[in-house]
């Protein structure tokens, strides 16, 4: 339990690890907390720095959630099945959503999420970014593509395995309904927004 504890604390800070915050104030000296929406994320990033360096935030943010499952679940840890890499996984997204290195004040979890995600069952990345590809050409809302995409993971795992051949994982499928909710609760204000019709386009 001591080496699992270890993984979930170094997940942790490597989650906490705020990518758009350094990447702002290296490129152009500026605290990405006072542009744009605020928020220390790719799709802020995307606002201020463009969709190159935007681009490059969101595939760090992808690996701090992709980097700690993967390597917890090739470790020996004391428990069954899929629970070392989830819990690897929730530290790594609960650092990037309450970074140490910032004030605990971070990003929404949507790449990190997905990170998570696609370390433990790699079929739901092409499943969530052809769900999120569509719902942003619908929509054009960073905000409502991240929520779909989120929200479609527990029927794309279900679906997938089925038609695999494969076995459900309870503890995998719980947290297939666990991640959306954090996405969810992370993406309030724009939920809110996207009903009051103040929420921007991002194109």
């Amino acid at each position: 339990m001591a080496a699992l504890l270890l993984a979930a604390v170094l997940s942790y800070l490597a989650g906490s690890v705020p990518t758009a915050y350094l990447a702002v104030r290296v490129v152009k000296g500026k605290d990405i907390r006072e542009l744009g929406s605020g928020n220390v994320g790719a799709t802020n990033a995307l606002r201020v720095l463009g969709p190159g360096l935007a681009l490059g935030v969101a595939i760090v943010d992808f690996a701090k959630g992709f980097l700690p499952v993967f390597l917890v679940n090739g470790g020996n840890f004391p428990l069954p099945g899929s629970l070392p890499g989830i819990i690897a996984g929730t530290a790594a997204m609960a650092g990037h959503l309450f970074p140490l290195y910032i004030g605990f004040k971070g990003g929404k979890g949507v790449a990190t999420g997905a990170g998570v995600l696609t370390a433990l069952f790699a079929p739901l990345f092409p499943a969530g970014l052809a769900v999120f590809g569509l719902a942003l050409f619908l929509f054009r809302r960073a905000s409502a593509a991240s929520i779909a995409a989120a929200v479609s993971m527990p029927l794309s795992y279900a679906g997938i395995s089925l038609a695999l051949g494969e076995s459900l994982d309870p503890a995998l499928l719980t947290y297939t309904l666990f991640v959306p909710v954090l996405v969810i609760v992370s993406h309030r204000r724009n939920i809110k927004a996207l009903f009051e019709g103040r929420e921007s386009r991002l194109f």
